[in-house]
């Protein structure tokens, strides 16, 4: 349902950020889902943590999808995934997650099959048929 849900096009990577902040401070907000490209090296570390403090103080959960060369980069996250196509497999993906909280940064790997999405509206015709 699209209805209870706020897209917007930012026009800069800063805008992108303080956008998604401001959602994720707003206490009707339970979750921001936002492509964040990186800004300087300390811009982005600032940005990162004003969002992480903002979804802290309202509760909110915050999906911050990054570009993978922000991979090697300090985050805020509990939990961090990088999603990469397996080697010869159309529909399945690499998963790495990453737990930055432990002492040591270990990461672990599961091969996932991936299905593509289907609109509700089309499962229900396709199941009537």
């Amino acid at each position: 349902d699209l209805s209870a849900q706020l897209f917007c096009v930012p026009r800069s990577p800063a805008e992108a950020f303080g956008t998604a902040v401001r959602a994720a401070a707003e206490h009707a907000v339970s979750a921001v889902a936002a492509w964040l490209p990186p800004l300087a090296s300390l811009d982005d570390r600032r940005a990162m943590r004003k969002l992480a403090l903002a979804a802290s103080s309202s509760g909110c959960t915050v999906f911050a999808l990054r570009p993978a060369v922000m991979s090697c980069c300090a985050s805020e996250a509990a939990l961090r995934l990088q999603i990469s196509p397996a080697p010869g497999a159309s529909l399945r993906s690499l998963v790495r997650a990453t737990h930055p909280q432990r002492l040591l940064h270990r990461s672990s790997e599961a091969l996932v099959a991936l299905y593509p999405l289907r609109p509700a509206a089309r499962e229900a015709e396709r199941q009537a048929a």
